[in-house]
């Protein structure tokens, strides 16, 4: 939607949220000493590399966004 309507002017909604999604997923998987990471490392990719992880059998919200990006 147009900034004039009420928009906030991107025509790709969706691709601009995916980008939104991978820039957080970057920022947390490139400060790996934060909690977030070592939760997500536990849970999803112990064995792993987080390149390597699967999105596992009943993902929380936030690694199901941050996995799809």
């Amino acid at each position: 939607m147009k900034k004039e309507f009420g928009g906030i002017g991107f025509k790709h909604i969706h691709a601009f949220n995916l980008a939104m999604l991978g820039k957080q997923g970057w920022s947390l998987f490139s400060n790996q000493d934060t909690m977030i990471f070592k939760v997500f490392k536990a849970k999803y990719f112990p064995n792993k590399d987080v390149l390597d992880a699967k999105l596992g059998h009943s993902p929380s919200y936030v690694w199901h966004n941050v996995h799809a990006s």
